[in-house]
């Protein structure tokens, strides 16, 4: 095998004529660097956010970004905060950009899936608890039970959604 496309495809030769993956490059030191960098950003903004200063996580968790803006982690963690903060359209927009990076991540889509209700958008929250429920592998019985309370949660807020215009309607008929 030619050893410059191995290098390009991630194999080597394995000594009994196949060839097997290679083993990652150690990262340089400027890489490892920014990784440390983000850890130390992230965990930051976990500490800070339990003492209660919002504010400064949510800038810690932006300064990973900043450094690795795939870092789904940290993307949760803002989504989580917006949500928590009543600003479910941030939630929304980070919690997907998480998923985006964490796709057979059960809670995550969990969490975006109370974002999108929370934002008032069910079909879209629906999709999302029913791939937990019905399609993703990684998710345990804890998690498609949770799926399943989404889903119920959206079924009760649409019934009382049409009761609510059925109640508005028979009002107006009756001005």
């Amino acid at each position: 095998m030619n050893e410059d496309l191995g290098k390009k495809i991630g194999v080597h030769e394995d000594g009994r004529g196949g060839v097997a993956p290679s083993a990652p490059e150690p990262p340089c030191e400027e890489e490892r660097q920014r990784i440390e960098a983000v850890l130390r950003f992230f965990l930051a903004g976990c500490t800070l956010w339990q003492k209660g200063a919002r504010d400064e996580a949510k800038r810690e968790w932006l300064r990973a970004l900043a450094l690795r803006p795939d870092h789904g982690e940290s993307l949760r963690n803002l989504g989580l905060a917006f949500l928590a903060e009543g600003e479910p359209a941030l939630a929304a927009a980070a919690l997907a950009a998480a998923v985006h990076h964490l796709p057979e991540e059960p809670r995550l889509l969990l969490q975006l899936g109370y974002a999108l209700t929370a934002l008032g958008v069910p079909e879209k929250a629906a999709d999302v608890f029913r791939k937990v429920a019905d399609e993703l592998p990684a998710a345990g019985e804890a998690e498609r039970g949770e799926a399943a309370f989404g889903l119920g949660l959206l079924a009760a807020r649409a019934l009382r959604w049409k009761e609510a215009a059925r109640e508005k309607e028979i009002g107006r008929a009756h001005v």
